[in-house]
């Protein structure tokens, strides 16, 4: 995301691109490698906000992007950044699990490829305690992925918690190299 052709006014226009050609496609964007001295407002992803689905980012990077202190309530920091104009965003926390907030405008989000029934809020979901030593390399990337794969597998009908929930479960499964199930068999075992 960060190299200089996928910034501000290019990330917008590859961004508006994808959205011309697959109007009903989820558009998604991962902000890793946010710098020291990135911020909303500076320019660099400002400009596409508004046409991103899912915006992730690790609770460092979410605090850095909302100018926040190290510390900051997750919770509070995807709240800071969906307020910014993406239709959801997805903070993941490690150990702690992961904090989702839904855009407050509500036409915003409505104008999203999210589920029509969804309407702003947001939720929380624990990590999964799991046997070993986890290793984290690649959790923040299944999180958002397994959101992802949970609102295309639910075709519109997943709630908001069991998109959540389902997307902590495959972080899980790449944390402690365990088997991967379905989406459909974990949405499945979420409802039952």
């Amino acid at each position: 995301m960060y190299k200089r052709q996928l910034r501000g006014v290019g990330l917008r226009a590859a961004l508006a691109r994808v959205r011309e050609l697959a109007p009903k496609a989820l558009i998604s964007l991962d902000v890793n490698g946010v710098g020291p001295r990135d911020r909303l407002g500076d320019g660099i992803i400002d400009d596409c906000l508004g046409l991103v689905d899912v915006l992730h980012a690790n609770a460092d990077e979410a605090a850095t992007l909302a100018g926040a202190p190290a510390g900051t309530p997750p919770a509070r920091l995807a709240f800071a950044l969906a307020s910014a104009g993406p239709a959801a965003v997805l903070v993941s926390s490690g150990a702690k699990g992961a904090d989702l907030a839904l855009c407050p405008d509500a036409a915003r989000l409505a104008a999203s490829n999210l589920p029509t029934s969804w309407r702003p809020a947001a939720t929380a979901a624990p990590a999964l305690p799991g046997p070993g030593a986890p290793n984290a390399n690649g959790a923040g990337d299944a999180l958002c992925a397994g959101f992802i794969a949970a609102l295309v597998a639910g075709d519109g009908a997943v709630t908001l918690d069991d998109a959540l929930r389902c997307a902590t479960v495959v972080a899980h499964a790449r944390v402690f190299a365990l088997p991967r199930r379905p989406i459909p068999e974990i949405l499945a075992a979420l409802r039952a």
